[in-house]
């Protein structure tokens, strides 16, 4: 996970295995004062100038990033991601979350190969989860939540209906159907830095 140029503080970071209803806990990072994982074993190791303030890890928007161990999200047909960010206007193409293969190897800038991330903001300065699983990106875009205020930003998808959906603050801001790839498909997940 990289979060190359991202002005965030991040409160929590979840990871479930399936929908809410059906899933399982299977990784929490609270940040409360390392970027441990609570449920799990996957500790995370802060990098750069990353720190943890007010049960936050804080990221300024130059080099700081959380580095995740490898592989955390690759088996998984069905995943909800849940966070909760500050957003102290990042540059675009930011990453909150960032797991799949980069051209430069790991830990390397270069261009993403197979990935799932969501982009705070993306290039147009939208909210925007995407997975590529080397032929192409299928995604899903909504409204980027405002600059400065706290927002619980989640990301859902589930294979067996091959449905993502975006949800910002309890309420589905943009949904695809149409949505094939899952992490599974994606293969092994490294942490990226993207240029």
């Amino acid at each position: 996970m990289n979060f190359k140029h991202l002005n965030i503080a991040l409160a929590a970071l979840v990871l479930s295995a399936g929908l809410p209803v059906r899933g399982a806990l299977i990784h929490r990072y609270s940040f409360t004062s390392d970027a441990n994982d609570s449920v799990g074993t996957a500790n995370g190791t802060l990098m750069g100038s990353a720190t943890i303030t007010g049960n936050a890890v804080v990221l300024d928007g130059v080099d700081s990033y959380v580095d995740l161990p490898n592989d955390l999200v690759s088996n998984l047909t069905a995943i909800t991601i849940e966070t909760w960010v500050t957003d102290n206007g990042s540059a675009g193409w930011a990453r909150v979350y960032d797991f799949g293969t980069s051209s430069g190897g790991e830990d390397q800038q270069g261009g993403g190969l197979t990935y799932l991330f969501l982009s705070l903001p993306d290039g147009g300065g939208s909210l925007r989860n995407a997975y590529n699983a080397g032929a192409g990106e299928q995604l899903v875009v909504a409204a980027r939540p405002p600059p400065g205020q706290p927002a619980h930003i989640v990301w859902t998808s589930d294979g067996a209906s091959a449905t993502g959906g975006l949800y910002v603050d309890g309420v589905r801001m943009e949904i695809n159907t149409n949505m094939t790839i899952t992490p599974v498909t994606i293969g092994h997940t490294f942490n990226l830095k993207n240029a």
